[in-house]
């Protein structure tokens, strides 16, 4: 089971009449980092679309080059998220 109501925001750029821009990916995609930052666990697993996957691995974090390729339809990728917000 999947316990969905720890996450914290609500999905605000869906639109059913257009897309999301790429800004607005990538800003969503911040502020899941940060609430994932403050988490206890050490361990997380995130599935997402491929699209989302690639905003957040060549736009919003500094990767290696083996996370900047596109992800296939239920691929896996191990990777370790270590957090040093600035100021």
């Amino acid at each position: 089971m999947v316990d969905f109501s720890l996450i914290p925001v609500e999905d605000v750029i869906f639109r059913s009449d257009s897309r999301e821009s790429k800004m607005e990916v990538g800003e969503w995609i911040y502020k899941v980092m940060e609430w994932l930052s403050k988490r206890p666990e050490k361990y997380v697993a995130i599935a997402s679309h491929s699209g989302w996957l690639m905003t957040l691995f060549n736009g919003v974090v500094d990767s290696d080059e083996s996370l900047k390729s596109w992800f296939q339809t239920g691929e896996m990728r191990r990777s370790k998220l270590v957090f040093n917000w600035k100021s």
